[in-house]
């Protein structure tokens, strides 16, 4: 089982959301992707755990047979 949460950066002083994006309009993946904290949680064979890491949030152009037009 696999368990996610994402979150906006935060400013470690005020406390105040930090946007960032990557703008990407060449990709085969994806166009647009933000930045964020991220934490996930593994649980099974293999367990593992990534506490105050990051993330890419984003709206991917794939599907069973390659990308999407």
């Amino acid at each position: 089982m696999i368990s996610s949460k994402g979150e906006p950066i935060r400013n470690p002083v005020t406390g105040a959301q930090h946007r960032v994006r990557i703008d990407f309009p060449q990709s085969f993946e994806y166009k647009l992707g933000e930045i964020g904290s991220g934490a996930s949680k593994v649980t099974g064979a293999l367990p593992m755990e990534l506490k105050d890491s990051w993330g890419l949030f984003t709206r991917l152009h794939l599907r069973h047979r390659g990308r999407l037009n």
